[in-house]
């Protein structure tokens, strides 16, 4: 008979009232479905958003994009595309399982990123490493202007 299960490992059920003796399984209640989604659309636990602000105009923002559109390719198996404009660029990127783009302007970066469902587990850890990644190539693009600088003072003190 379809439904019935025997006392013996079943009993932990019967507790609970998803199954009554000799009456097999019982309906749930339905649950109430909102007209309207929770959250809104495309605002996911899996999306990564990130923006950064700098100072290196638009040329240098192109050099940082480009060699981390490499480094994506390189280390996560990512297929990258570039497109340059006049005002900003755009760097996509997609793998299995995650999807994005990277705008460039000469005053900041604006990376989203869309995971696919195994991928939402690891959201953070994926966005700890892209936040990481970015801000040492600006941090890095940033310095050597200060360190041309520097080196160009201490010329001039020693002539």
């Amino acid at each position: 008979m379809f439904g019935v299960v025997p006392w013996g490992r079943a009993s932990r059920f019967f507790k609970t009232g998803f199954m009554m003796p000799g009456h097999g399984f019982h309906a749930c209640p339905k649950w109430q479905v909102p007209s309207h989604p929770t959250t809104p659309p495309g605002d996911t636990m899996a999306d990564i958003h990130i923006d950064r602000e700098h100072t290196l105009g638009l040329q240098e923002a192109r050099k940082i994009a480009f060699k981390w559109a490499e480094q994506a390719e390189a280390d996560f198996g990512m297929e990258c595309t570039y497109e340059e404009g006049e005002n900003s660029d755009l760097v996509s990127f997609s793998r299995t399982g995650v999807n994005g783009t990277l705008s460039v302007t000469g005053s900041g970066f604006e990376l989203d990123a869309r995971l696919g469902f195994l991928l939402g587990a690891f959201r953070e850890k994926i966005e700890a490493e892209i936040v990481k990644n970015l801000d040492e190539l600006i941090s890095r693009k940033a310095a050597a202007p200060k360190a041309a600088a520097k080196k160009a003072a201490a010329r001039k003190k020693i002539a």
